[in-house]
């Protein structure tokens, strides 16, 4: 009997390891061809034209200058990796995740991979993807079971711009882009506006007297299981390093602003960056 029972228990495992390894595969396998599509999108090698550089706010002019932007090649694709931590509430673990991104900018979009470590042996994965001006996001137990799903829908699209309009400090050449709209709002502060696919997000850029920006902030749709609506959502940039000639917020912190007061929900460090390369992590 003792026999039988440490049969079946073996075959249980078995079984299990085999269908999670098919379920990892299958997740793999939908964010792999998602970017090999991004990845085949037509680019160009042109020279970043600064002339448009004069026609916006100071501070935003003094940024782009800093960021090494004089003498580069326009960015269309961008690949990059990061590492962090994130939790659900001000209450709740930290969870140490990995994640790898790719961007085209040209019809701008991306593709977001993460595997979150809530604790040992369980992994949850994710998914984010902006596309043709929608937004798409999955999470998932052991890339199985579905936790949470958004989207396309007029407020995920929406949220998810934003944060295409605030990763692009990543590659901040693509504020220069014809669907990118900047005012002043004083010597440190500018606002910007993305209008794409029908779509129209703004948020407000903040920068320090050396020209670094320092906070981003938008009204940005948050899920909070009951209702989905929009909320303060800032990125603390933290510190600054050089990617391939370019200055680049590595480091942020991202908190909701909330009624029921602060949610610092995640800290990210970009690890790896490269502008241009059109091929896909192994």
């Amino acid at each position: 009997m003792a026999g039988t029972v440490i049969w079946v228990i073996l075959f249980i495992l078995t079984a299990s390891i085999v269908m999670f390894s098919v379920a990892r595969m299958h997740f793999n396998k939908i964010g792999k061809n998602s970017i090999e599509g991004l990845l085949q999108q037509p680019g160009s090698n042109e020279n970043i034209n600064l002339e448009k550089i004069r026609r916006l706010p100071e501070p935003v002019q003094k940024y782009l200058l800093r960021s090494g932007i004089a003498g580069k090649k326009d960015i269309q694709f961008v690949r990059l990796k990061q590492v962090g931590e994130m939790r659900t509430s001000n209450n709740g673990r930290w969870m140490p995740f990995c994640a790898s991104q790719y961007f085209e900018t040209s019809h701008p979009q991306f593709v977001w991979q993460a595997f979150v470590k809530p604790m040992p042996l369980l992994t949850i994965t994710g998914r984010d993807i902006f596309k043709e001006g929608m937004g798409n996001m999955q999470i998932q137990l052991l890339s199985l079971i579905t936790l949470a799903k958004a989207g396309p829908d007029e407020k995920t699209n929406s949220a998810t711009m934003i944060r295409f309009l605030a990763e692009a400090s990543w590659f901040p050449c693509y504020y220069l882009n014809d669907c990118i709209q900047w005012n002043s709002i004083d010597s440190n502060t500018a606002k910007v506006t993305m209008n794409y696919k029908g779509y129209e997000v703004s948020a407000i850029m903040r920068f320090d007297e050396n020209g670094d920006l320092k906070l981003f902030e938008a009204q940005r749709y948050r899920n909070n299981k009951t209702t989905t609506l929009p909320e303060t959502w800032q990125v603390e940039m933290l510190a600054y390093k050089e990617f391939q000639g370019w200055r680049i917020p590595y480091k942020s912190k991202v908190v909701w602003k909330l009624n029921t007061g602060d949610f610092h929900w995640a800290n990210v460090e970009i690890t790896e960056l490269e502008f241009n390369c059109r091929e896909r992590y192994e």
